[in-house]
């Protein structure tokens, strides 16, 4: 997973039902697209990855010009709760290398 797909998925995971039984479909304008931006190309790179799913709409135009909207899947939050332990353990040992070069130096 890449940086630009962890930002995503975690923008997608911030969209919660009311009763926040769920994750809600968005529109990528929802979660920061715009006509020139990654959003669409990248929700759609991880919905073929089963991290997202779509929702289209086709005949409501409130949806955009092809009426996709996206949400976060189980399979999707788990990687991104992957993505972000194995960033968190790596921050650490960089914090750990450079400790260990001070305590030398």
């Amino acid at each position: 997973m890449n940086r630009t797909q962890a930002d995503t998925l975690r923008a997608l995971s911030g969209h919660v039902t009311r009763d926040e039984a769920q994750w809600e479909f968005v529109r990528p304008l929802d979660i920061g697209g715009t006509s020139n931006s990654h959003h669409s190309n990248t929700l759609r790179r991880m919905a073929a990855l089963g991290w997202v799913e779509t929702d289209r709409k086709p005949n409501d135009v409130r949806y955009g010009r092809r009426g996709i909207r996206y949400r976060i899947t189980a399979k999707g939050a788990a990687a991104l709760a992957n993505h972000d332990a194995s960033v968190e353990l790596a921050r650490q040992a960089v914090i750990a290398a450079g400790e260990r070069a001070k305590a030398r130096g």
